[in-house]
């Protein structure tokens, strides 16, 4: 089948509408929920000094895909796994100060739900150490990907020369200002999120004030196809006496500043940020004690996890857009080498950016969004990408079907799809066993 250009533009105008409010409608489990770049499991460690000024506090988080627990029905014939974990702190000695061991349950309502990488199960702990150095090792001892089941990092101490801590990046909660959702991605941000804060634990004392600046780190070519950075600095503001508490809410984690009796020079440094210029990539941030001069440096990353499959090798991304190109932009977009052909597929999308305030792109992410479930859904005996399939093909320009309809009868079989907001129908002839081909369109009142 071959879609005129012209016909592709007007359909997809249409489409576009409803790109960020479409709901995957189907009565087949999505494939594409199988395969997914992301890593398989997570963890965020959150450390600050102890309401008495002689301790850390931890919270301890994970994350963990269904796709790498090992489920088993129980005698009830349910899915059910339960998730090992061992966790260390070492000190600067290699004595173990803190061990722990997880046994999660997790549940999945059916099969399909077990081996889906977009499900996840999340949980943490919290607890209290000396305040000291550790280094910090953590292993998913049951998971079915031994190869992304390792974890490590360093905490350091408070101490009178090293008074701030590393960050914390958090999701913001709309009309909230002491509420907060943590990524849950070693520290990192995630692109999709429009807003986030940063919280930085300091011991300061009075009047002491603090200012950042975060720019773009150098050399960093992963940002190269997204433009420049503009370099961000401010001021931060100062929370004193507050203290951490955490919640799981809906299987979220809810972060929560809560004003402690406690008076001593403990701080939390917050920084609200929008996220309409951070792009993937590796970005410094720098504190300053604008009183001492004082200056520490960071870095952190932000990463689209949940990057479409569809979009991470170029040259199939390009031939995806097949639908909605002209020759002339085809074969535009389809020149010069791979970053070119990035940075052109992204300058495309600009034009559709239902929030053209931020770097992330709501249209291009849900369009090929749409190519890989067409990728894994509508793939044939004979058409190993679903894609190229004729239900593949207008799945990725309408979304999916508000209804769908299988017509028998004694010569053939048919399959229609009603989209209701472009008042249309779309009817499949089934030429032989899962080969669906375009018979005709139909518009409908």
């Amino acid at each position: 089948m071959k879609i005129s250009p012209l016909k592709n533009f007007a359909i997809l105008t249409i489409a576009f509408i409803s790109f960020c409010i479409t709901t995957a409608k189907s009565n087949m489990p999505d494939q594409s929920t199988y395969y997914y770049l992301r890593s398989n499991f997570y963890v965020d460690i959150f450390s600050n000094l102890s309401p008495q000024g002689d301790s850390l506090d931890f919270i301890f988080l994970y994350d963990i895909d269904y796709d790498n627990l090992v489920f088993q029905l129980n005698d009830e014939q349910k899915y059910f796994a339960v998730a090992k974990m061992e966790v260390t702190f070492k000190d600067e000695n290699a004595i173990t100060r803190k061990r722990i061991i997880t046994n999660d349950t997790v549940f999945a309502d059916n099969y399909d739900e077990t081996i889906s990488k977009k499900l996840t199960f999340k949980n943490l702990q919290t607890f209290t150490l000396q305040n000291s150095n550790y280094n910090v090792q953590a292993k998913l001892l049951n998971g079915k990907n031994k190869r992304t089941t390792n974890f490590e990092t360093k905490i350091e101490a408070f101490s009178e020369k090293n008074r701030i801590l590393y960050p914390y990046f958090l999701k913001n909660i709309e009309n909230e200002q002491l509420k907060f959702i943590p990524f849950i991605r070693n520290n990192s941000v995630a692109f999709s999120s429009s807003y986030f804060s940063i919280l930085i634990p300091a011991i300061i004392d009075d009047n002491e004030t603090f200012k950042f600046v975060i720019k773009a780190q150098k050399g960093d070519k992963t940002r190269e196809v997204w433009g420049k950075f503009d370099t961000i600095a401010g001021e931060t503001e100062v929370l004193k006496n507050y203290q951490f508490t955490i919640d799981i809410n809906a299987h979220n984690p809810i972060i929560s500043l809560e004003n402690t009796e406690f008076e001593n020079k403990k701080a939390l440094l917050k920084i609200n940020l929008e996220n309409t210029s951070f792009s993937p990539g590796t970005y410094e941030l720098i504190i300053e004690n604008t009183t001492t001069q004082e200056k520490h440096n960071f870095t952190f990353e932000v990463r689209w996890n949940d990057i479409p499959l569809s979009l991470s090798e170029v040259q199939y991304a390009v031939n995806s857009m097949y639908y909605i190109l002209t020759d002339a932009e085809f074969s535009d977009i389809n020149s010069g080498n791979n970053t070119k052909k990035y940075k052109k597929i992204i300058d495309y999308w600009k034009k559709f950016d239902p929030d053209p305030k931020t770097i992330y792109n709501e249209a291009m992410a849900t369009y090929f969004n749409r190519v890989d479930y067409a990728f894994f859904n509508y793939r044939t005996l004979v058409e190993k990408d679903g894609a190229k399939t004729d239900r593949g093909k207008i799945y990725i320009l309408n979304g999916a079907p508000d209804k769908i309809e299988n017509d028998m009868t004694d010569k053939s079989h048919s399959e229609i799809w009603y989209y209701y907001n472009l008042k249309q129908k779309y009817t499949f002839n089934i030429i032989s066993v899962g080969n669906y081909k375009l018979k005709k369109i139909e518009e409908i009142e």
